[in-house]
């Protein structure tokens, strides 16, 4: 899972976690819904891809029957197959994690940019600067290695005890 999944099962499982009324709208048998607390009801939709009509409609079905005050999507498959009338309810939030083409997002009431480059991406795009918000990737909380571990790597890879080892994780695309 990238840092979208990631950070989309981290917000539904914290808002669950809270005491907010959730419901995931996921892929069967995805990585994504398997990572959802067992407590967060869930409803399958295959979103096939952006044209995928009848994934469209039971969306749309869905957020009728259940009347959602907000509606998050994340990445843009999901963001394409919402269609929410203007000023209406829910209100529809996008996420961006990238600098995606704008066309496929600008029907959303709100947008959420993963990053401050993201940002000045929509801005450049002429979305409304008071309708975009920055929110980054939050991240599971650091749990510490055992020293016993840390001593057995720091060997293996021939560091020293007291030199200081700084590690970055990202994916290592073009775009990033």
């Amino acid at each position: 899972l990238g840092g979208a999944e990631l950070f989309y099962t981290r917000l539904v499982n914290a808002l669950r976690n809270r005491r907010h009324s959730v419901l995931a709208i996921t892929v069967a048998d995805s990585r994504i819904s398997a990572r959802l607390d067992p407590p967060i009801p869930q409803v399958h939709i295959p979103m096939w891809g952006v044209a995928d009509l009848p994934s469209r409609w039971r969306i749309g079905r869905v957020l009728r029957a259940r009347q959602p005050e907000i509606v998050q999507t994340y990445m843009g498959r999901a963001t394409r197959l919402t269609r929410i009338a203007p000023g209406g309810r829910p209100i529809h939030v996008a996420r961006l994690g990238g600098y995606y083409a704008p066309h496929g997002y600008r029907h959303a009431h709100a947008w959420i940019a993963a990053s401050p480059g993201i940002r000045e991406h929509l801005l450049r795009h002429g979305f409304p600067a008071n309708r975009i918000f920055l929110i980054g990737n939050f991240v599971a909380p650091y749990q510490p290695s055992p020293l016993a571990s840390l001593g057995q790597l720091r060997r293996e890879f021939d560091i020293p005890d007291d030199a200081l080892i700084v590690t970055a994780v990202g994916r290592l695309h073009p775009v990033k």
